[in-house]
């Protein structure tokens, strides 16, 4: 199949790509890269806690991963980098192997206040969207 990425980077660069030279990892890679506008669809609210904790540890994404992946997780950088920009649902396993490694509580990584109505409707879009 072919077809076009089109989208513009934070910095403001338009890209486009042809998708009949790029394989299924990268054009999904591309689409999270182009993403112009703050994520309709979060599929967690962990993300950025992950990160600021892992950055208070001086940690890279690698880092992170190779952490949890000496706790019994096999993880990879790419799927931190998910967590934490919001593109990827993290299971409660999960969760906890994160706060373990960053060896904080589980609580502090879910956000002090949520706005209930904001959040019902993200979820409820978001399970349509994602049907």
């Amino acid at each position: 199949m072919s077809g076009k990425v089109r989208g513009k980077c934070e910095s403001g660069i338009h890209v486009e790509f042809h998708t009949s030279h790029v394989n299924r990892k990268i054009k999904l890679f591309l689409k999270i890269l182009t993403v112009a506008s703050p994520l309709k669809h979060p599929r967690n609210t962990i993300g950025p806690a992950v990160r600021r904790f892992r950055l208070e540890l001086d940690w890279s994404q690698s880092d992170l991963a190779t952490h949890c992946q000496l706790s019994g997780w096999n993880i990879s950088r790419d799927i931190v980098a998910a967590i934490e920009g919001r593109v990827r649902w993290v299971g409660d396993f999960e969760i906890m192997v994160i706060a373990h490694v960053l060896k904080i509580p589980v609580i502090s990584l879910f956000p002090d206040q949520i706005n209930w109505v904001e959040f019902t409707q993200l979820t409820l879009s978001s399970q349509r969207h994602y049907e």
